[in-house]
């Protein structure tokens, strides 16, 4: 009776070790053994999205541009979302704010871009694709509503910081909110497009609050 008892003890051991290898080996990824976070990616993304915003407001009020925010569009069943639209003479400016902390990787052809905090690795959509994906959206928008010809070009700024660490190729398009703003002021958005500020301000915004009351 004692033998059997140990034989079935050992037992309840042995499958205990091996269903906790099978967690610890399901929780790796194939290329550098690290954890894949499930859920959101970081919750860090729109780190220091309220300093581009501000630049970007404060940029407009010198220039009598103005500044759509939020700035989330719907159309036949797709979502573009940026973190404000500036608009001037020159077209629609699309920013998106990328600040996700500890080192991300990705290229500008890549389709997932990652970030490694810790131990722990997140996934997510390339962010320039996902830009252009989004700027085709709110030409739709605009064209749609009878707006068209007006240029519409989007910016991916980094808003992490020092605890944002880029291990990406020095080609990919990227700004920092200094840069940005540097950016903002080169002759490029000097230029007369003949856009109707007010008038294309003033339909996004209405858009946006259709898509936010539905």
């Amino acid at each position: 009776m004692n033998e059997q008892m140990i034989y079935a003890v050992g037992m309840i051991v042995v499958l205990a070790i091996a269903a906790a290898l099978v967690v610890y080996f399901t929780n790796r990824d194939n290329s550098g053994g690290e954890k894949v976070a499930k859920g959101s990616v970081g919750g860090d993304e729109k780190a220091g999205a309220g300093d581009v915003l501000g630049r970007v407001r404060r940029y407009a009020r010198l220039n009598s541009y103005q500044v759509v925010a939020p700035a989330r569009w719907a159309r036949e069943g797709k979502l573009a979302e940026f973190d404000c639209v500036l608009v001037g003479y020159f077209g629609v400016l699309g920013v998106r704010c990328m600040g996700y902390s500890g080192r991300v990787f990705g290229g500008e052809k890549e389709k997932t871009w990652v970030q490694t905090k810790g131990e722990k690795r997140y996934e997510f959509e390339n962010p320039l694709d996902r830009n252009a994906r989004d700027a085709r959206i709110l030409r739709e928008v605009l064209i749609s509503a009878g707006l068209r010809n007006i240029p519409v070009e989007t910016v991916l700024v980094c808003t992490g910081g020092q605890k944002q660490e880029l291990a990406l190729p020095r080609s990919t398009p990227l700004y920092t909110p200094k840069t940005l703003s540097r950016y903002l002021n080169t002759s490029h958005f000097d230029q007369d497009k003949k856009v109707d500020v007010e008038k294309t301000a003033e339909l996004l915004r209405q858009a946006v609050t259709q898509v936010e009351q539905r």
